[in-house]
């Protein structure tokens, strides 16, 4: 190493001591030599060009050295002579006594000369983003890179960490630059992102009110709708991240020349660039904010209608809503299926649309045509009997993979479990028989049309083709009775015509008969009623 020592002649005399060879000493221990070729000193200050040759890593203090050298901080340092130090003998008492105080400068030129971060698109999977780091060669030698132990830190918070060893050495060209480019073990803790991207907010002077409103939506805040107007989370984050500094300390093992030796390193104020890929990091902040708003949400069903019931699948028209879905305007798309569930297993599942929910109002659903697929026809059929019997009964309405995407970002990974509570059949007793008109007569029975109203207490509604009745009288059971096309309006009530046959075969009901019959000449109501037996 080429170092340049001044030295102090305070005599008249000048003096031709030939080569001199010196110790180079730190701390009291000896890392190697300074030779001073053709020493020549005159009176007065005499800067003197000399070579030094050391070894730093055959000692700690040797280490420190180099570290405080290529940190920039430089050190001081004594040139000792020793009894060999010239040839002249006459001179050699006088240079074993030399002790010179000198200061090592340190490097001008930082080693890092930048980075870069990159987010990747499995980084949210595997924590693994990608850095680009320049780095600048002092030394005339190549230098290579064989290894690289590193934390990034930012305010003394760790941003990552790089560790690496190089099977193809990153060869940086004498007082040259070149690039590294290696795996980054991101810190994806969302405390440390939030910290992060608010301080760098600050510091570049944005107005963090959104973005603190938001952050108090996990806690329970409640912030006014207005706070997020043309808030855009995307712009703010890139905005925030522009100018990032890190500092960076590391342990590499590098061979500048034929020279192997492992150094620590530390820079501060090193410059980050950041591009749009670090909008891949807004789902790890906002992904538990939109999972608490849907988790705050209302879900409702005013009616189901479904359409041409089959034993495995049928299609429905929902209408209801969902609410309380917070301050911010929002799209609410499900890839997945939505589950349903009753008793603790789910009979059926179907896809739903992407919603649009408006800030503090929520969405309205009013869907056509959803596909409906029973998923266990025991328990659906479990379902059917307790729904038909009962006043109320609970759906549990399930999902994952829900990706909600407000103010210009989407958040993937939501999940979404409802209960909700829906009226049931309660047996359809609302059967009424209003009128009735006798067609004909024979053998076997008479045929008469129904007119009827069915009131539906329940939230679900369907056309059933074709169901079928037992008519009676006094509770005695006449016959059979059947309605095509009937449709049970959900909370309402249909009209419907029962075509039924008081069957001869049934039992000696001739005077029921003939009661009937005369009644219907008369005027006179005759008090019969129907029994639900079935429905394909």
């Amino acid at each position: 190493m080429a170092i340049t020592v001044v030295i102090v002649n305070p005599s008249s005399i000048s003096l031709n001591a030939g080569d001199i060879v010196l110790n180079l000493v730190y701390k009291d221990v000896v890392l190697g030599t300074v030779t001073m070729p053709n020493l020549a000193i005159v009176p007065g200050a005499n800067t003197i060009n000399a070579t030094s040759t050391i070894n730093p890593a055959a000692s700690p203090e040797g280490i420190e050295l180099l570290t405080l050298y290529t940190s920039g901080a430089g050190a001081a340092v004594n040139i000792v002579g020793t009894p060999t130090s010239t040839a002249v003998d006459s001179l050699s008492l006088a240079f074993a006594a030399l002790n010179i105080g000198s200061q090592i400068p340190g490097l001008e030129t930082k080693l890092l000369a930048g980075a870069s971060l990159v987010v990747l698109d499995t980084t949210l999977v595997n924590g693994i983003a990608q850095t680009v780091v320049t780095i600048n060669n002092p030394f005339v030698p190549p230098m290579s890179i064989l290894s690289i132990d590193s934390t990034i830190t930012y305010s003394g918070a760790t941003v990552g960490t790089v560790v690496s060893t190089f099977d193809q050495p990153i060869v940086v060209p004498g007082t040259g630059q070149g690039s590294l480019t290696a795996g980054l073990a991101l810190n994806t803790n969302p405390a440390d992102l939030v910290t992060l991207i608010r301080a760098q907010a600050v510091k570049n002077g944005l107005n963090t009110d959104a973005f603190d409103g938001l952050l108090s939506l996990q806690s329970g805040g409640n912030p006014p709708a207005s706070l997020f107007v043309n808030f855009n989370v995307g712009d703010f984050v890139i905005k925030a991240m522009s100018g990032l500094v890190v500092d960076i300390t590391l342990t590499t093992t590098v061979k500048v020349g034929d020279y192997l030796v492992t150094i620590p390193y530390t820079q501060t104020g090193v410059p980050t660039a950041t591009d749009q890929s670090v909008l891949k990091l807004i789902p790890i902040v906002g992904t538990p904010i939109a999972q608490v708003l849907v988790e705050g949400s209302v879900l409702a069903f005013d009616s189901i209608v479904i359409n041409s019931p089959a034993e495995t699948s049928f299609a429905t028209d929902l209408s209801g809503a969902i609410t309380n879905t917070g301050p911010l305007d929002a799209q609410i798309a499900f890839p997945n299926a939505v589950v349903v569930s009753y008793n603790g297993k789910a009979i059926g599942s179907m896809m739903m649309p992407t919603l649009n929910a408006t800030a503090n109002q929520g969405a309205s659903l009013n869907l056509t045509g959803v596909a409906f697929t029973v998923t266990d026809v025991a328990a659906f059929s479990d379902f059917n009997v307790f729904a038909l019997n009962n006043e109320k009964f609970d759906w549990v309405i399930s999902t994952d993979g829900v990706v909600v995407t407000a103010m210009g970002v989407a958040l993937p990974g939501v999940s979404l479990t409802k209960t909700i509570t829906l009226d049931g059949f309660n047996k359809l007793a609302g059967l009424v028989l209003n009128s009735y008109i006798i067609n004909t007569i024979d053998d076997a029975g008479m045929h008469m049309v129904i007119s009827a109203t069915l009131a539906n207490p329940s939230t679900i509604g369907m056309t059933i083709p074709l169901s079928t009745f037992n008519t009676g009288f006094h509770g005695l059971t006449l016959g059979p009775a059947v309605a095509a096309g009937l449709v049970l309006v959900p909370h309402g009530s249909s009209s419907f015509a029962l075509n039924a046959t008081i069957a001869t075969g049934l039992g000696d009901f001739r005077p029921i008969l003939t009661g009937i019959f005369q009644n219907a000449i008369g005027g006179v109501p005759t008090p019969l009623d129907a029994q639900g037996t079935g429905a394909p």
